[in-house]
């Protein structure tokens, strides 16, 4: 399932993901989150505090990509009217994107983007085929194009150990 929310009559939308991932519950499989944003209980409703303002309309899809039927969705969305909402108020925008293979030795691109706004974060979720692979990796942030990150988190220095080595 598709999870689809149009702003103000664009026919573009604002956000595009799968319902799953867009709750951080990805690959299908079903876990609880808890985070102010978003919870997901027992693993079985899926609720978002994301603010998501628009000016005059928003309509939301669910899309079924699948041959399958859904048997069953119930939703409930909670708004509250404001008289004036300042011009320059941000849009929430979610994208879902996927790279497969990715790429050995290049940079997975995250975000690309101009102009004013905030970056309130990811859901990151990576498959292996090597059981020991741990997941370790370096967050790279170049602004403005420059060339070399500026903001570059390398990965400590670690040794693991595993049971019975």
């Amino acid at each position: 399932m598709l999870l689809r929310i149009f702003y103000d009559g664009d026919e573009r939308p604002g956000v595009e993901a799968p319902v799953g991932d867009f709750f951080a519950n990805c690959f299908g499989e079903r876990r609880e989150v808890t985070s102010i944003p978003v919870i997901v209980e027992d693993a079985d409703s899926y609720n978002c505090f994301w603010h998501m303002p628009f000016q005059k309309s928003a309509r939301m899809e669910i899309v079924n990509q699948s041959e399958k039927n859904i048997s069953l969705l119930y939703y409930n969305i909670d708004w509250i009217k404001k008289e004036f909402l300042p011009p320059e108020t941000p849009y929430f925008y979610a994208q879902y994107r996927q790279e497969y293979p990715a790429v050995k030795g290049k940079d997975y691109l995250i975000l690309e983007t101009e102009g004013k706004g905030h970056y309130v974060g990811t859901v990151l979720a990576v498959r292996t085929r090597s059981p020991s692979w741990f997941g370790e990796g370096d967050e790279k942030i170049y602004i403005n194009g420059e060339p070399k990150a500026s903001i570059w988190e390398r990965e400590p220095k670690t040794t693991f150990c595993r049971r019975g080595a």
